[in-house]
């Protein structure tokens, strides 16, 4: 039996939520801000993909956290180790 996309992402979120130690309500926010990038670069909005990048980037700094961006959809990586390099769950 196969598992649905909202349980799947569920199940991200909480395993991501407790590896990097980030509280579910902010790691709620970046996604969301991260989704909101998405949709506004797909709409040539490069005002608002710029808000929306910068406001996951600054939510990611107040819980020590540095973000790549290898695309459109970031990755978080613990400030000083490398290895901790981890994409953002995504409900896509």
């Amino acid at each position: 039996m196969a598992i649905n996309k909202t349980l799947r992402f569920s199940i991200q979120f909480s395993r991501f939520a407790e590896e990097f130690n980030i509280p579910p309500y902010e790691l709620a926010q970046m996604i969301t801000a991260a989704n909101a990038g998405v949709k506004a670069y797909e709409r040539d909005d490069m005002t608002a993909y710029k808000r929306h990048t910068d406001r996951v980037e600054e939510l990611a700094k107040s819980l020590a956290y540095e973000v790549d961006w290898p695309g459109l959809w970031p990755c978080l990586q613990k400030i000083g180790d490398p290895r901790s390099n981890r994409i953002l769950p995504s409900h896509d």
